[in-house]
């Protein structure tokens, strides 16, 4: 079970994996990220070495399943028992290869399951992972031969190791910790749950069994089953497979998105051992995995972008000839941002040029305004009454937006998965408006200059992270806000409200709500209702440019300058 924890300073602080694992994420977590929606709860059915999850930030909820008996061990001991698992790790001396052939002996210890012994099962998986060949840390019998020892070094400077596993158990507290069936852990997610599912190769499923990278190998009917229940689910998923017909075929629904992922496997090598001693130089093998996901990218692989030129005309002719036959008159804006005529108008594009994402098709569709190159179009332009009811709303979202994704408006509203994320939020901040509308509203902000990239964007790109509370929930529970400097926001349906800088996100949010120190700010909390109030928050990692109060301040300046919150404006006059 889950523990509960206080946030700590390696909650929103990227970690290696502490394990050598076949399969692990570890060199392209930071890649997957790129694709991370927004979610209040994340999953891992198959955590092997949870490479995404030690890199990204916790969530509010966190769950970690994994079929070995062993890694299950390890996990909850770090989570709750570091220092005894540190204290039995260095008394692990001597000879390696003895200690290797202790271990793995210890067939009491393979076959133990719950929580019986974990400490010394623990141990045991640490150790056979950091010095066998390739992480594998086989237990089935018939396998045995997997489990040799080949990597004597893997147990050297054990006092870094264990530094690092003491990040790594600060960052499991409150995290729950299974060892149950995939099925299990994917019941009950809800639409604020993010799944992240890296399931055995499909490969590896078609392999003879000594050679199978994983102690717990999926058959065809594993694939089978996990694809049916995740085609079911409202949560959004991203799944790691190995690029192939029989995983495309699995997922080969409307909803589902196709992205391919390239890199340096880790520990392969495109040689043999006779053509090495023959002079061929050894290369590390290129992984080409699939990620497949059930909302819209986020962004665009680089795989995706490095398009010929040939397509490129091919592409935008498609787009002229779209936008002409289904605008009804309407300019390439409303074309980009209302549903109807989006919708009409992907269609129409994509029975010409095929495999295009609609985002791309949408920013062709604009690109062609912004060069010229469509020629004269007549349209009608529309003037939307009553903007002044929402267009914070729309600036508030925008902003929020180009901060999490790091992305511009016209990327936003081109990308139908961001759009929903927009419109969501807008809408959440000045009902009762629709989507086009706020929609517009953003547009028409940028085209005024009124959404220009601030200078937090632009200089504070890595170490920080972006998220949005409300206020009612801070009262709440104090602990949704991280203990690490940064930026405050406070908004609500009237536009932007206050903003400051901390040392202590946490301390100095509570003081504002608990009784602040900006009198008029205080009293407009008690005359309105707090339900209302967002607080967004732009956290610093202690190591980044943020950490500074100097630099913090001149953020904060900058903010003011761009927002115009109220309670600033008046303080400052």
């Amino acid at each position: 079970m889950a523990t509960e924890a206080l946030p700590t300073s390696v909650d929103n602080k990227p970690l290696k994996s502490p394990l050598r694992y076949p399969g692990g994420k570890s060199r392209v977590a930071k890649l997957l990220l790129q694709h991370e929606p927004p979610h209040r709860e994340y999953r891992e059915p198959f955590a092997g070495g949870a490479a995404l999850f030690f890199h990204k930030a916790k969530a509010e909820k966190n769950w970690l399943n994994d079929k070995h008996p062993g890694l299950y061990a390890l996990y909850v001991t770090l989570r709750d028992d570091f220092d005894a698992f540190a204290e039995i790790c260095r008394q692990q001396r001597g000879d390696r290869r003895s200690l290797f052939d202790y271990w793995t002996s210890r067939r009491d210890l393979m076959d133990a399951e719950d929580e019986e012994a974990l400490l010394e099962r623990a141990v045991q998986f640490y150790f056979i992972n950091r010095t066998v060949w390739g992480g594998r840390v086989v237990y089935d019998l018939s396998r045995k031969s997997r489990l040799y020892f080949s990597n004597p070094q893997g147990w050297n400077h054990l006092e870094k190791k264990l530094a690092h596993l003491k990040q790594i158990s600060e960052k499991l507290q409150g995290v729950k910790i299974t060892c149950l069936s995939f099925e299990e852990c994917l019941e009950d997610a809800t639409e604020e749950t993010f799944i992240y599912c890296d399931p055995p190769y499909i490969r590896d499923t078609n392999c003879h069994p000594t050679n199978k990278l994983y102690d717990k190998s999926f058959q065809d009917e594993h694939h089978e089953r996990l694809a049916r229940l995740l085609h079911d689910t409202t949560a959004k998923v991203m799944l790691s497979y190995d690029d192939c017909p029989q995983a495309r075929a699995l997922y080969n629904r409307a909803h589902w998105h196709f992205a391919e992922l390239e890199w340096k496997y880790c520990g392969r090598y495109a040689v043999t051992k006779e053509a090495k001693a023959n002079g061929i130089r050894e290369r590390k093998v290129t992984g080409q995995e699939l990620l497949i996901l059930n909302y819209e990218p986020l962004i665009e692989t680089r795989k995706r972008v490095l398009v010929d030129t040939s397509q490129v005309e091919e592409i935008r002719e498609a787009v002229t000839r779209a936008f002409l036959a289904t605008h009804e008159g309407r300019s390439m804006d409303d074309v980009v941002i209302c549903d109807r005529l989006n919708k009409k108008f992907i269609e129409a594009a994509s029975s010409t040029v095929g495999d295009v994402e609609p985002r791309d098709l949408n920013w062709h569709l604009l690109n062609l305004r912004k060069s010229a190159k469509l020629g004269p179009v007549t349209t009608v332009r529309r003037t939307l009454r009553n903007q002044e009811e929402y267009v914070h709303a729309a600036e508030i979202a925008a902003r929020f937006m180009e901060d999490l994704y790091n992305v511009t408006v016209d990327r936003l509203l081109c990308n139908p998965g961001m759009r929903q994320h927009f419109d969501k939020l807008a809408g959440s901040i000045a009902p009762g408006h629709s989507n086009y509308e706020y929609r517009k509203a953003a547009l028409n902000l940028r085209k005024r200059g009124r959404l220009k990239p601030e200078l937090v964007n632009r200089i504070m790109r890595s170490g920080r992270r972006t998220k949005m509370v409300h206020a009612i929930d801070v009262l709440a529970d104090a602990s949704r806000i991280p203990e690490l400097p940064g930026l405050y926001i406070f908004e609500d349906e009237s536009g932007c409200l206050y903003t400051g800088e901390s040392r202590n996100l946490r301390s100095r949010v509570s003081k504002h709500l608990d009784h602040s120190d900006r009198k008029s700010l205080a009293h407009y909390f008690w005359r309105n209702d707090i339900r209302k109030i967002r607080v967004e928050l732009i956290a610093f990692d202690k190591e980044s440019l943020g950490a500074d109060r100097s630099n913090r301040k001149a953020l904060e300046a900058s903010l003011i300058q761009s927002r115009s919150p109220r309670f600033n404006i008046q303080h400052r006059t």
